[in-house]
C-alpha cells in the first residue's frame, strides 16, 4: 500500500480507531461505530445526485440499480452526517474523490460487519464499485477475501453425495442457548470443541458455562492449552500443533497454495485432527474407506476432484505441492482479473442490487441503515453511550500465540482507550480502580 501510495494512489482508511493503517493514510475518517452502512448510502446518494453513477454499465451488468438510486436517496450528506459524525462536506468531498478515481478499490476485512446490521452494511459496500462500474476492472472494486480463488470440491471434502445422513447445524451465536434447551429435539448430549476456544471467544459467554456445567453434558475438548473451553471439559484430548502434523492451507489474503510438511513428529500423546476423526470412526465401526484415510490421502482426493471445477488449480497436484512447498495459484489474462467478462453468479447474471431472493423471504431486498440497539437504549436514557470496539492485537491474532513472552512484550499490557470527551467520566475511573494516563495524541487510556 505505502509503495502504491508513493506512485500517486490516495488512500483513504475509515476507521472509528486510528489503527497503524490509518496513521500513514492520506485521509483518515472516523465515523460512528456501526454506522458504516450509512455512509456507504450517503455515498451513493451524491454519486447518484451529481451523475457520476456509470449508467451504461449499470444497465448492461446491473439488476435493481433504479430501485437502489431511490433509497440512496433517503440518505442525504445532513442526514449521514448526524448518523455518523462526519461534516456533511466531508461526505461530498470523499464521494466525488472516489467516483472520479479510476481506478478505485474498496478493501475491507471483518470489523466492519460485526454487529446486528453488519449484513446490510456489507451489502451496501459491495453496492458501491457496481454503481461506477468498477468491477471486472483491473485494480478496481471490491478487496476481501482471496480464498474464493480455490473452493473445495464439496463431495471430495464431506462426501454428502453418498447418501449419508446430514447432520444439523447450530448457530454458534446461540451456543449457550442451545445447551440450556433452546435445542431439544433432540437436546444436545455431548460436545466435542476442536480449533475454537467459545467460551472465551463465542457471545454470551455465561450461558456458555452454565450449559458446560450441565450434569448429562458429556464434553471432549481436543486443545494444545489448557483453554477457558478445556476448564468445563470431561476429558481433553492433545492436539498437535501446525509444525506435527500434515496440512493445507488455502489463501484468504495472498494467491498462493501451500503444503504444510510435518517438522517434527508428534510430541507425547499429542494427534492431529483428523487422526482424531480416524481413530473415532475405527472405534465406532464406521467402514467407509474415505474415513481411514491419512492426511495425504485426503489433500490428494481434495485437490484432484477441485482441480477439475477450478482454472486456478491447473497444474497444482500434491506431488508438487510436497516439493515446492508453495505455489501460487493459475492466472492467465483470460482470469486474472475477477468478474472481466461482466458475469456474476446470480439468478440474473448480473450484481444483484436489489435482490428478489431477501425478497421473497420477507426480508429487505436493498440495503439500509438500522441503528445499533445500543444507540438506541443510551439515547432514551438521555446519553450518548459509550461503545465498545475490541481493538485487534498488532502481533497476534485474538490469543493465538499471545503465550509467546516476546509477542506480549512488544504488544504490551492491556489497555482501554477512551475517546476525549469521556474523561470527565471519573465514575468510571472509581469503579475500575484505574489509573490514567494521556498520550501525547490526546487519548487517555485505561491500563490494569
Amino acid at each position: 500500500m505505502r509503495e502504491a501510495q508513493k506512485s500517486g494512489t490516495y488512500v483513504v482508511v475509515i476507521d472509528p480507531r486510528r489503527t497503524v493503517t490509518a496513521r500513514s493514510a492520506d485521509l483518515h475518517l472516523q465515523p460512528r461505530p456501526a454506522t458504516d452502512g450509512a455512509l456507504a448510502l450517503g455515498l451513493m446518494q451524491v454519486i447518484f445526485d451529481e451523475n457520476l453513477h456509470h449508467e451504461a454499465w449499470l444497465d448492461a451488468h446491473g439488476h435493481g440499480w433504479r430501485e437502489l438510486r431511490e433509497r440512496a436517496a433517503e440518505y442525504p450528506p445532513e442526514r449521514v452526517a448526524a448518523i455518523t459524525g462526519l461534516e456533511a462536506q466531508t461526505i461530498v468531498d470523499l464521494a466525488r474523490r472516489y467516483a472520479t478515481t479510476k481506478p478505485a478499490l474498496l478493501k475491507t476485512a471483518d470489523g466492519v460487519q460485526r454487529h446486528a446490521n453488519g449484513g446490510q452494511t456489507f451489502r451496501a459496500l459491495l453496492c458501491l464499485p457496481a454503481i461506477i462500474g468498477q468491477y471486472g476492472v483491473r485494480g478496481g472494486g471490491l478487496s476481501y477475501s482471496t480464498g474464493g480463488y480455490a473452493p473445495w470440491n464439496n463431495a471430495a471434502l464431506s462426501h454428502a453425495d453418498e447418501h449419508l445422513p446430514t447432520p444439523r447445524t447450530i448457530n454458534m451465536n446461540r451456543l449457550g442457548a442451545a445447551l440450556l434447551g433452546e435445542v431439544s429435539d433432540p437436546p444436545i448430549k455431548s460436545l466435542f470443541v476442536y480449533c475454537a476456544n467459545p467460551v472465551g471467544s463465542t457471545p454470551n459467554a455465561g450461558l456458555i458455562v452454565e450449559g458446560l456445567q450441565r450434569e448429562d453434558l458429556f464434553t471432549v475438548v481436543h486443545e494444545q492449552f489448557m483453554t477457558d473451553t478445556a476448564d468445563y471439559a470431561d476429558i481433553v484430548l492433545p492436539a498437535t500443533s501446525q509444525l506435527e502434523h500434515v496440512d493445507l492451507h488455502r489463501p484468504y489474503g495472498h494467491r498462493n497454495l501451500q503444503y504444510n510438511h510435518a517438522a517434527i513428529a508428534p510430541l507425547g500423546e499429542s494427534k492431529s485432527n483428523w487422526d482424531v476423526s480416524r481413530l473415532l470412526a475405527q472405534a465406532m465401526g464406521y467402514n467407509e474407506p474415505w474415513l481411514h484415510q491419512n492426511g495425504e490421502d485426503v489433500i490428494r482426493e481434495v485437490l484432484d476432484a477441485s482441480r477439475a471445477h477450478s482454472p486456478y488449480l491447473e497444474g497444482i497436484t500434491l506431488e508438487r505441492l510436497q516439493a515446492e512447498g508453495t505455489v501460487p495459484l493459475h492466472f492467465t489474462p483470460a482470469n486474472d482479473v475477477p468478474f472481466a467478462d461482466g458475469y456474476f453468479a446470480t439468478p440474473s447474471g448480473k450484481v444483484e442490487l436489489y435482490s428478489a431472493a431477501m425478497a421473497t423471504r420477507g426480508l429487505d431486498p436493498l440495503p439500509h441503515y438500522e441503528e445499533p440497539a445500543e444507540y438506541a437504549a443510551a439515547r432514551a436514557q438521555g446519553d450518548a453511550g459509550l461503545i465498545l470496539i475490541s481493538g485487534a492485537a498488532h502481533h497476534f491474532v485474538s490469543s493465538s500465540l499471545a503465550n509467546q513472552p516476546g509477542l506480549r512484550a512488544k504488544e504490551g499490557t492491556p489497555f482501554v482507550e477512551i475517546n476525549p470527551p469521556m474523561r470527565a467520566r471519573a465514575a468510571f475511573n472509581t469503579a475500575c480502580k484505574c489509573g490514567w494516563r494521556t498520550a501525547a495524541a490526546g487519548v487517555s487510556y485505561a491500563r490494569w
